[in-house]
This record gives C-alpha cells, sequence and structure tokens, in this order.
C-alpha cells in the first residue's frame, strides 16, 4: 500500500511543471536547479518538473527557442523535449529553434555531442560535434544533418538578430516575434528573397525595414501594431 500510494502522488506531482513563459518583444535567462543556464528568446516556453533534481535524467520541455549551457553530470543525462525531437545530453553548449508555427526544428552544437532523436521513433537518430546542425522537416517527418557557423546562430543571445540564407517570410516571422509586431507580405516578389546578415535589435523596426530593403524594392505601411509590405510602384 505504501508503494502504490507513493506512485500515485508523484505521478500527481508530475503533470504540475513549473514554467517559465517569455512574451513576444523580450528574452531571458534562467537557471535552472542543476545549475544548467538557458536563454531563451521571445516566444519561448520552458518546463520543467519540480522534482527535476531527484530524477534520474533532467528533463525540460521547450516550445520556442532556447540557448542552452548545460550542467556536467555523467550520471545524470539532460534532456530537451520538443514536441518532435528529443535532445539527450550530459554536458555540453547548444540552441534549439522549435517554434510550433515554422516549419523545420534545427538544433545547431556549439560545444560536447548531443544525441537527437525523433519523438516518433527513437531508433533514428544523429550525433552533433561541434559546428554542426540538425534540421527536422515536419511536414515530412524527415533529420538531415549539415555543417553550421554554431555561435553565428546563437548571436540573437546578444542582441543580434541573425540570419543565414533565410527567406523572407522566416525572416519577417523572427522580426514579428522580437518586435511584437503582425506583418502582412502582399508582395509576391519579396517572398521569393533569400538575406544573409545580422541586425542590432536595438535598432527601431523602421531602421530594420530600411535595413533590409536595401534595393528600395518595397513599400512599408504601419498601422498601430499591423505592417504590411508591398511592391513599389513603378
Amino acid at each position: 500500500v505504501y508503494y502504490i500510494y507513493n506512485g500515485i502522488q508523484i505521478a500527481g506531482q508530475s503533470k504540475q511543471l513549473c514554467m517559465m513563459e517569455v512574451p513576444l518583444g523580450s528574452q531571458t535567462k534562467v537557471y535552472l536547479p542543476d545549475g544548467t543556464v538557458v536563454c531563451l528568446n521571445s516566444g519561448s516556453t520552458l518546463k520543467y518538473s519540480p522534482s527535476f533534481l531527484k530524477q534520474k535524467t533532467r528533463d525540460v520541455y521547450l516550445t520556442g527557442e532556447g540557448y542552452f549551457e548545460v550542467e556536467k553530470n555523467p550520471e545524470r543525462p539532460f534532456i530537451v523535449h520538443t514536441n518532435e525531437l528529443k535532445v539527450k545530453v550530459l554536458g555540453t553548449v547548444f540552441n534549439i529553434r522549435s517554434y510550433h508555427e515554422d516549419p523545420e526544428v534545427e538544433v545547431d552544437l556549439v560545444e560536447g555531442k548531443v544525441n537527437v532523436s525523433m519523438n516518433s521513433d527513437e531508433k533514428k537518430n544523429v550525433v552533433l560535434s561541434p559546428d554542426e546542425c540538425l534540421i527536422y522537416n515536419k511536414e515530412r517527418q524527415q533529420m538531415r544533418k549539415d555543417v553550421t557557423d554554431a555561435k553565428r546562430m546563437t548571436l540573437w543571445t546578444t542582441g543580434r538578430l541573425n540570419f543565414v540564407n533565410t527567406s523572407f517570410v522566416s525572416l519577417m516571422k523572427d522580426i514579428e516575434r522580437r518586435y511584437n509586431v503582425k506583418i502582412n507580405i502582399e508582395s509576391e516578389q519579396a517572398q521569393k528573397e533569400i538575406f544573409s546578415g545580422s541586425i542590432d535589435v536595438k535598432l527601431s523596426i523602421e531602421d530594420v525595414l530600411e535595413y533590409i530593403d536595401v534595393d528600395k524594392k518595397y513599400t512599408w505601411t504601419r498601422k498601430g501594431n499591423m505592417i504590411v509590405v508591398q511592391d513599389k510602384r513603378k
């Protein structure tokens, strides 16, 4: 009876998770009970159990983007769960980007090693080394490994919006989250554009949009929290 009773108690407690939620337009740094440091980007949520330090594995649940500096503990692996993937480490530095509305999930490794597996099939796993990334396509349910500049992919933690061969649509989503605005793209030409570079997020959104439109191809109309992008009329 004692063990059954305690099993029920533990199961009940596991449903009540500690949660950190970052509103749009903000970033925050979280210190977990084991000493791990997590930087959370705008529109992100991190959850973990109140019994985090007592469990055999250090499990956290991420929605959005997080930069992790994991405290080493070979006896208790650190596991980040997203809706599609599970990232298992012992102690390392990496970045995970897993927003619900994005078509892909990306894991970039800065230091150490990580093992990334699919929630739907844990036998399908990939081990990453520094400056390697894993990209998971949600629609195809496929993973691929590639080479990356991992430190560049974490520039957002220093106050810069970084993008490498990024589509105009994806870039606008990042700007929406960072500046807490809604951007409506009515330009077919813009949707085909690819961008690379970085932007200081201390700039106003007007300055950011002007910086992106180097060739002066578009017009930007803002009304309250809504921005509309259109082709410039000749």
